[in-house]
């Protein structure tokens, strides 16, 4: 009796002797909440109803369903045979023989996972876990006894995590959300939120609620076939639905190795291989191959986001039902929880599961069965959430299977660990349970606690999964005869997360539960290895306490407590000159002690004593008469404030580029730097950028318009910077060269150039005029095509080039030359022309034209009017050989041409006259 006390005595307990009883009373009667979260932390009002202490959860899941009938009559409709008006929780010896165990173990929290009737107004039979007899219209259904439970659980010391169901989610074709209730009736979602916050009101004011928590692994329930593992695929082939234990295992190998990003890391590796061959030898390969269609894809659908977006709704509906100010500030509520298959959602805006996306709901509960270890959960953690997170379910089972092959058919092709050999293991159970806890110990920074899976054994498990299609009379007649009791003992079925390669879950417990022999009289319980081990362990509380003994030898008081900081707390006894003050604060936050004194005489005996230093268990100081004390305990504690906000940056491809945020902050704060792609509507955390300077890696232009943001973070507080935006330029280059141009007069001429470069560059034509040695620019034409005005053959030979511009540079075309064509003028005449035999003649033409025309003259044939060609004569000018009188009257004209016409010339005489 007397270890019990001094294992039980622990700081809370301790406020508890020192200033009173614990009395329930409603919240209400002061405004102050009973429970409350600050600074990640939990924190319990005392029972002065001022002060606050803080709170680490340590919790044990608290389901006791007896080996037999007395009481069984968990989950099943009125008029089963299995069924009675008995309810375990309402049952005091069972209730008084619990809680002492639990106290003695120095718990301080159960948690129940079923603590509602899903409808308000229903009257069923007991549905199990921890029924609340809502009060329905009629009145007819009576909460007294649920009361009283929770009554009593305070009077032990225990903490009650209510747990509200959410039975078997369902998704129209518009993915409206709904439920069933015990009935198999259906719920809409508003339906749900009025059933939570009629539970809500009904426990309300009983001081043993600690928080309320929403569902048990919803989110699978969530994950349709637009997620990465498609419901339908696994029911075609195996005849498999959701909430089949099978189901469940194929879910938690998708989640294995790195349950982060919800990724199948190596599914040839030999741990996955040897357990699929060795319990599915006729089916691995199918399971295999369904499971690597799907490697790589994440846990995720839409659903999800609409499944969070209720919890968020619930968390709202409940605050607002305890406190009618919630909406415009008011505290006065207890938090409410959600609780999670793993985290891999968590911080996910996809899925509807950041913090700012559930701003109502308080903490993240979340179910963990990861092996000896949590590995770097805590830490990915507070990369994906602010909220206090809960490990709702964590541990291993007692029993050890050694021979797998050993095993029954199960209701399909799959096999479960049914009838394999396997040894009593309550030192593996105690180990793997004791280092999973020091974990949760020493990242109380980030974690509230955790709750130890389980109180006792969960024998009911076989009849739930394997004997719900026997006749009722061989499962009446209990552990002793009947297939379903022989398989029992066995029952399991394959999980990466144990040392043997099985949960065994009706091995669970802290303790040993065993039939009583005495008829009708409840199951016999005894502790496990792992209840002595943890019993010890949970005398250690994440906070340190500092004790001060006041003694003197007058009328001296203690007189005040000051600047305690937010979540502080000390308590005084005063009006004498001895007293006690005990102050509580948590590992992480820096805390100083200073005495001061009024009065004739200012001595106070053992001033600064280093035995008052921070962290001491206690600490004297003594007080001269007529002195008054005045304690100061002050918290160094400093949420992070920024200093100096990152900045954009601008820098020219390839390079690196820094992003720095300043802060302060007590204690130093850590920093998380964030990035959200461009045209991304979400920030996403870059891996192991935790330094106030990220650097990135070499620029491309893809990564132009990415903004950065840091989260910087203490165990007090957490702020983001504001985002910088990274800005990467490429000098302009020109990928398309303008080219040469050839136009007809009038037409104009069009010239183009194609460049790139970031910012998207500037264009700017000039032009060189024949004759002239320098470009000039082109007024307005600053585009990357340009068109001439309409051309002239003096425009012919003109050169063009466009300079391309950013902020980085400047490169310029080459340049381009304008050819403007034209058909063939005839500028000048030939002439008449007379000459002496035998003189030659001599006519010439003059003609211009682009291209450079060319000539062809004629001469007419004598009586006629045909011109033919004159061979070879084809220059400007023609010459004739020596004449005679005979050639005199011939006529000449010459055609000139290009490739856009001719013109023909005025015929011209020749003359000859005779030599006088």
């Amino acid at each position: 009796m007397v270890k019990k006390k001094i294992l039980f005595i622990n700081v809370f307990f301790l406020l508890l002797l020192i200033f009173s009883s614990v009395s329930v009373f409603a919240q209400s009667a002061n405004n102050n909440p009973w429970v409350k979260i600050e600074k990640g932390q939990l924190w319990v009002l005392s029972s002065d109803n001022v002060t606050y202490v803080p709170y680490f959860i340590k919790g044990v899941g608290y389901e006791p369903m007896p080996i037999g009938r007395y009481p069984s009559d968990w989950g099943y409709p009125v008029g089963d045979p299995r069924s009675t008006n008995n309810n375990i929780y309402d049952d005091p010896d069972i209730l008084n023989r619990d809680f002492s165990l639990l106290q003695n173990m120095n718990t301080n929290t159960i948690r129940i996972w079923k603590g509602n009737k899903t409808t308000v107004s229903c009257q069923c039979v007991n549905n199990g876990r921890f029924t609340n007899y809502i009060t329905d219209a009629s009145n007819t259904i009576n909460t007294d006894k649920t009361k009283n439970t929770l009554d009593l659980a305070n009077q032990y010391g225990l903490k009650v995590i209510a747990g509200f169901w959410v039975n078997h989610l369902t998704f129209d074709a518009n993915n409206n959300i709904g439920s069933t209730d015990d009935n198999g009736n259906s719920l809409n979602k508003q339906q749900i939120i009025d059933n939570f916050v009629h539970y809500v009101n009904t426990f309300k004011g009983n001081r043993a609620i600690l928080f309320w928590s929403i569902g048990n692994e919803d989110n699978y329930q969530a994950m349709n076939a637009s997620g990465a593992v498609p419901r339908t695929s696994f029911e075609a082939v195996f005849g498999l639905t959701y909430g089949d234990a099978v189901f469940n295992w194929l879910q938690e190998i998708v989640n294995f190795l790195d349950y982060n990003g919800g990724i199948i890391v190596d599914l040839n590796s030999p741990t996955v291989l040897n357990i699929l061959m060795k319990q599915y030898p006729s089916d691995y390969i199918s399971i295999l191959n369904i499971l690597k269609q799907y490697s790589g894809q994440k846990l995720t659908s839409e659903q999800l986001a609409i499944w969070y977006s209720l919890v968020d709704q619930m968390s709202y509906a409940a605050h607002l039902a305890e406190d009618s100010n919630y909406s415009t500030g008011g505290k006065n509520y207890h938090p409410v929880a959600v609780v999670n298959g793993g985290i891999v959602e968590i911080g996910n805006s996809t899925d509807g599961a950041t913090d700012a996306q559930l701003p109502n709901l308080d903490i993240w509960g979340s179910n963990l069965y990861l092996g000896k270890s949590f590995g770097t959960l805590f830490s990915d953690y507070a990369n994906k959430s602010h909220k206090p997170l809960w490990i709702s379910e964590f541990g291993v089972d007692a029993w050890s299977v050694k021979d797998p092959t050993g095993i029954n058919n199960w209701g399909s092709s799959l096999l479960m660990d049914l009838g394999g050999v396997g040894i009593y293991d309550p030192i593996t159970q105690s180990n793997w349970d004791v280092s999973l806890w020091n974990e949760i110990l020493s990242n109380s920074s980030v974690t509230i606690g955790g709750s130890v899976m389980e109180y006792s054994d969960e024998w009911w498990k076989p009849y739930e999964f394997y004997c719900t299609n026997v006749n009722y009379s061989q499962y009446n007649n209990e552990i002793s005869a009947g297939i379903c009791n022989s398989n029992a003992k066995y029952f399991g079925f394959p999980s990466f997360s144990n040392p043997d390669g099985f949960s065994n879950e009706n091995w669970f417990g802290l303790m040993n539960i065993s039939k009583n022999p005495v008829a009708g009289a409840a199951d016999i319980i005894s502790p496990r290895l792992v209840y002595n081990n943890l019993q010890q362990q949970w005398l250690t509380n994440p906070w340190v306490s500092l004790f001060l003994n006041i003694t003197g030898s007058g009328s001296g008081n203690i007189i005040s407590s000051a600047a305690l900081g937010a979540g502080l707390n000390c308590s005084f006894i005063s009006g004498s000159s001895t007293g006690i003050c005990l102050a509580l604060f948590t590992k992480n936050e820096p805390v100083t002690l200073s005495f001061s004194s009024n009065g004739n005489n200012s001595t106070v005996t053992n001033w600064g004593n280093s035995s008052c230093a921070n962290g001491s268990s206690s600490c004297v100081v003594t007080l001269d008469a007529n002195i008054n004390l005045n304690v100061i305990i002050s918290s160094g504690a400093v949420a992070p404030t920024i200093t100096a906000q990152p900045s954009s940056v601008t820098v020219m491809a390839p390079a690196t580029v820094s992003f720095t945020v300043a802060a302060s902050g007590t204690p130093a704060p850590t920093y998380q730097w964030m990035q959200q792609a461009p045209r991304s509507t979400k920030y996403a955390v870059i891996g192991k950028a935790t330094s106030a300077t990220y650097t990135t890696r070499v620029t491309t232009t893809a990564n132009s318009g990415t903004k950065y943001q840091c989260v910087v973070k203490n165990s007090f507080g957490s702020v983001t910077s504001v985002a910088a935006t990274l800005t990467v330029n490429v000098f302009p280059r020109i990928t398309t060269q303008p080219s040469n141009k050839s136009v007809t007069v009038p037409a104009a001429a069009i010239f183009t150039v194609a460049a790139s470069g970031i910012p998207e560059p500037t264009y700017q034509w000039m032009q060189e005029v024949p004759g002239a040695t320098t470009y000039t620019a082109i007024s307005g034409e600053t585009s990357a095509k340009y068109s001439t005005k309409a051309t002239t053959v003096l425009n012919n030979g003109t050169k063009y080039v466009c300079v391309v511009s950013n902020i980085s540079g400047s490169v310029v075309s080459s340049a381009v030359t304008l050819t403007v064509k034209s058909a063939p003028v005839i500028t000048a005449q030939p002439s008449n022309v007379t000459v002496k035999a035998p003189a030659m003649a001599s006519f010439t033409v003059a003609a211009k034209g682009i291209p450079v025309p060319t000539y062809q003259w004629m001469q007419q044939v004598a009586g006629t009017t045909r011109f033919p060609a004159i061979s070879g004569a084809t220059a400007a000018t023609y010459t004739t050989g020596a004449t005679t009188t005979a050639n005199s009257g011939k006529k000449y004209q010459c055609v000139v041409k290009n490739s856009l016409g001719s013109v023909t010339s005025d015929a011209v005489m020749l003359t000859v006259n005779p030599t006088t």
